[in-house]
Order: structure tokens, then sequence, then C-alpha cells
């Protein structure tokens, strides 16, 4: 993913990231591996099939992390990451459909955005326990 942000930039980025880790006890992580996650996710989610369930909810969380993250930096580092992030938020939409009413736990439900939608491509899934899982969760969307 190209972003144009300055050492000092990431640096200040990081150290948020860090802040906010600790507050709400999320993974330690640097801000050029959760950009290349999510541009990797987002390239699966185009392919012919999806990741498995855990993995996919595990990405909407780190993506909900980033949200966080943006909300807490200066302008200047949050505009640049966001025009950064913007082409890939698109194509993760386009690959995705919004899941209508209850979703697997109450804090993907808090979640909000990122964890209302689902691979459009999970009625592909090959692997029997990866399609068991996902029709677990949402079993209006296979046909059994």
């Amino acid at each position: 993913m190209n972003y144009t942000l300055s050492a000092d930039e990431i640096r200040s980025a990081n150290t948020t990231y860090v802040a906010l880790a600790e507050r709400y006890h999320w993974p330690p992580r640097e801000l050029d591996e959760m950009l290349q996650r999510w541009e990797n996710l987002v390239i699966r989610l185009e392919g012919e099939e999806p990741p498995s369930w855990a993995s996919y909810f595990n990405d909407m969380h780190l993506r909900y992390n980033l949200e966080v993250l943006l909300n807490h930096l200066p302008d200047s580092i949050r505009d640049k990451l966001v025009a950064a992030l913007e082409p890939w938020d698109r194509r993760f939409e386009a690959a995705t459909q919004i899941v209508e009413g209850d979703l697997s736990d109450r804090e993907a439900r808090e979640r909000g955005y990122w964890s209302s939608r689902i691979p459009m491509s999970i009625a592909k899934v090959n692997d029997a326990y990866q399609r068991d899982e996902w029709a677990r969760h949402f079993p209006d969307k296979f046909i059994h």
C-alpha cells in the first residue's frame, strides 16, 4: 500500500497505536504490518475463495483498530492514511456484502461497519471445515 509518511509521522502513528493497544488490550503491531494485512485481505477477498471465518474476523478487528488509530492521529497524518486506505476500502466493499441482523458476537457488533460485512464469495468455499464454519455463522448464505 502506498502512503507518504515521513519517518517521524510513522513513528508518531506507531507510538499512538502502542498507547491504544495498551489501553484496549490489542496485540502489538506496526503501522506497516497493519496496512499490509489489510491489503492482503482485500486481494484474497477478490479471489475465488475467502479466508477462514476466524481469520476474516481477526482482520476485521485489525481494520477496526486502524479506524480507532485514525481518530487519534493529527489531521495531517490521518489525511495521508485515509487517502492510502480509501482505494482498498472501496475494493473491500465491492468484494463483501452487508449482513443483516445479529452478528456472531457482541464484540463484533460493537466494531460496527467493518464487522457488518462478509465476503461475497463465502458460498464458494470448497474446504468442508471452512464451509461448515462460515455456514454455522451465516446459514442463510448457503444453499443446503
